[in-house]
């Protein structure tokens, strides 16, 4: 059991150093550009750029009340990253689209996404990320299935 806990505690560091410094990769090629973003607000951004959404996807997406994310997003939309339009078949229903900026982050991330894994993964041969990929679906649902019991 100590080795076990030994190993899981070194998972857990190399994991948040690895974290750590993809971030700092990030944080310059953003190079200000998007600085006035919190880490939510372009966590939504990233979210609506793969397609619409309405206010309760992105509330439910959070875990967070359906006004809390309307706030979120009239600050995004304040900002010019989303615009928001009432669904024409549900009028109750608000949906939200990237806008300028917001294409601009996703386009952006997208160039980063490409520049992470030209620097770091590209070391590793084809069989090491498969096995990495099969590892971190394996955690991925082991953490989902623990939250989904909570």
């Amino acid at each position: 059991m100590k080795d076990f806990t030994h190993i899981s505690q070194a998972i857990k560091h190399y994991s948040d150093a690895i974290n750590t410094l993809m971030l700092s990769d990030i944080s310059q090629l953003l190079n200000q550009q998007f600085s006035d973003l919190t880490q939510r607000q372009m966590s939504v951004v990233l979210m609506v750029s793969d397609r619409a959404r309405t206010i309760n996807e992105i509330a439910n997406h959070f875990s967070i009340t359906a006004s809390a994310a309307s706030q979120l997003i009239k600050k995004l939309e304040k900002a010019g990253y989303v615009k928001r339009d009432i669904n024409l078949n549900n009028r109750r229903e608000i949906i939200v689209t990237l806008d300028r900026l917001g294409e601009e982050l996703s386009a952006r991330m997208t160039e980063m996404d490409m520049y992470i894994i030209e620097k770091y993964y590209m070391k590793f041969d084809e069989q090491e990320l498969v096995q990495l990929l099969g590892l971190l679906k394996k955690l991925h649902q082991i953490a989902s299935d623990v939250q989904n019991k909570a």
